[in-house]
């Protein structure tokens, strides 16, 4: 396997049974909850009832916002509402991320600030990280196996055994477009994996996984894996192009519910909809 292609860092721990025991929160796990930012362009608020509208039963559904809620007196009872200073329509990359441990799951964020209201979602411990990565730059499968693209390679290896749990992490080049994993990788289950980068399949085979190439649309930073896998019901972004429907056999294949989300307006900001969203245990 040539390096320029892609390397895989071992990352070993003095107290390895704690490396071990915690690892990140895969997407294809039970979700008990949705997040979302609040407010926006009616694009955007299209989108979202959408995804509240076809959500498998029992999710609960948050909205954050920074300054004054702006509620809807039609929002059904599994949603609610909480203030986060962090206000960004990109839930993945200004949320913290959870980590599974045998003690229960526990958050993951760089900054000493007060998390005020949204620690009170959970009540649940942060861990901070010290050091900031993208939410949508970090996939991972049950196992602690963790991708993610060249963006920040200096810090990849501490931060993601230590404070993610990461067991292994494969570390691939950036190649244009948004430079986050989640616009090339998708991990379906523990062993069944969707990238739209030929170059990446030898190494992901090395390592177990059954791949499916995914096409690539036409319009600039646009892709198929950045979608939303919840609960077996994936919200996957199209374009209106041909390759929207070669996408869609694809992901239901996998005996997935898919439904299809024009995102065109979300990709021309430069993100999708797995970028507009965050799921926890």
């Amino acid at each position: 396997m040539k390096k320029s292609i892609v390397s895989v860092l071992f990352v070993f721990c003095a107290v390895c049974s704690t490396r071990v025991q915690a690892r990140p929160f895969a997407e294809y796990e039970h979700a008990n909850y949705l997040f979302m930012s609040m407010g926006g362009s009616q694009e955007k608020l299209q989108l979202q009832r959408r995804i509240i509208e076809n959500l498998p039963p029992g999710i609960q559904v948050r909205l954050y916002y920074s300054y004054f809620p702006d509620l809807d007196v039609n929002d059904p009872p599994n949603v609610g509402s909480f203030r986060y200073d962090m206000d960004s329509l990109w839930a993945r990359d200004v949320l913290p991320y959870a980590v599974m441990r045998p003690e229960g799951w526990t958050f993951v964020w760089p900054y000493d600030q007060d998390f005020g209201d949204f620690a009170v979602q959970f009540n649940r411990p942060m861990i901070n990280s010290g050091s900031y990565i993208a939410g949508g730059n970090l996939m991972a499968d049950r196992h602690g196996n963790c991708f993610t693209v060249d963006k920040n390679p200096a810090f990849l290896e501490s931060v993601l055994e230590k404070n993610y749990g990461c067991k292994t992490t494969t570390v691939f080049p950036e190649l244009g477009g948004i430079g986050h994993i989640d616009e090339r990788l998708k991990i379906i289950s523990d062993t069944e994996v969707l990238v739209d980068e030929p170059s990446f399949i030898p190494a992901l085979k090395n390592m177990g996984y059954k791949v499916t190439l995914l096409p690539r649309p036409q319009a600039p930073y646009g892709n198929y894996s950045n979608s939303l896998l919840i609960n077996g019901v994936v919200f996957m972004p199209v374009y209106g192009e041909p390759s929207d429907e070669e996408a869609l056999r694809i992901y239901r294949s996998f005996n997935l519910k898919v439904v299809p989300l024009n995102s065109s307006f979300l990709i021309a900001n430069k993100g999708a909809i797995h970028c507009m969203t965050m799921t926890y245990p």
